[in-house]
């Protein structure tokens, strides 16, 4: 029998067979963890170092990628990429995507492009890929290779 005594408002104590657990629901811990950048011009440093818990109501990660002329002057205007992430809610994510669909051109690098990926999962938005059909490509190629040095391991 599993029994609760409640300690305070965040902590409370299990007895399992005389073994004791102490437990601290701590509220943050319920909330989404993404991680945070702002018009980075690549994936690492801030970008992947940087996370943050999301308000209660934030249910995805989103991460913004921009191909385009810095508001600076470059000699030739040459782009450069811009790498924002963050929190937010799956409803707006999906519609901002799906509002930018036609400026996500990651493969032309002639002119400026606009990308948004949506996911969930406490920090999923550690890669910041060019459409969100590589990130799933990606992701199943890491399992397939995973599964195969396994199987050899095994057999």
């Amino acid at each position: 029998m599993i029994k609760l005594t409640q300690r305070s408002f965040l902590a409370g104590w299990f007895d399992l067979d005389k073994k004791v657990l102490f437990i601290s629901p701590h509220i943050s811990a319920l909330a989404l963890e993404c991680y945070e950048c702002r018009d980075q011009d690549n994936n690492n440093d801030r970008c992947v170092k940087e996370h943050k818990l999301c308000d209660p109501h934030q249910d995805a990660c989103i991460t913004q990628v921009e191909w385009k002329v810095p508001p600076y002057w470059t000699p030739r205007a040459d782009r450069i990429f811009y790498i924002t992430k963050g929190c937010d809610t799956s409803d707006s994510c999906k519609k901002m995507q799906s509002q930018i669909a036609p400026m996500c051109r990651p493969n032309d690098y002639q002119m400026d492009w606009h990308c948004i990926q949506c996911c969930k999962g406490d920090r999923c938005n550690f890669e910041a890929t060019m459409g969100a059909g590589t990130a799933r490509a990606g992701v199943l190629s890491v399992v397939i290779g995973l599964f195969s040095l396994l199987m050899l391991r095994i057999f």
